[in-house]
């Protein structure tokens, strides 16, 4: 739902964030990036927006900052197998593999289901 204010128009998080995704899948990652940034500086603790902005910024080569959105995503759902899949991607885009495996038996004792797996893949 958006809202006009004053001739701006205010947009909920979640169509903020399903703007930011459009953006991002067309190709127009720098606007992606803007609409993420702006929903972190509302709302620093949304799972998803971290992990968007972790993928793009491993995506530019920019590691330790993808690392940071990762571990905060981490702190905040642990138990999210997504958020230990991209953190273990980007350690072996790094060449990290050791850990990388650390990572997936530590705490990824069972392969997610399949479907939630496919689900994540084709995304």
């Amino acid at each position: 739902m958006t809202q006009e204010n004053d001739g701006q128009t205010n947009m909920t998080l979640d169509d903020a964030f399903q703007l930011g995704i459009r953006l991002y899948q067309e190709g127009n990652k720098s606007d992606a990036r803007q609409v993420f940034e702006q929903i972190l500086n509302h709302a620093p603790d949304t799972v998803p927006v971290r992990q968007v902005l972790a993928v793009l910024d491993a995506e530019e080569g920019q590691y330790h900052q993808a690392m940071t959105h990762i571990e905060h995503a981490l702190g905040l759902a642990p138990e999210d197998h997504s958020l230990w899949f991209d953190k273990a991607q980007m350690l072996t885009q790094q060449g990290i593999t050791k850990p990388h495996w650390k990572l997936s038996s530590h705490y990824l004792p069972r392969p997610p289901p399949i479907k939630t797996f496919l689900i994540y893949v084709s995304s």
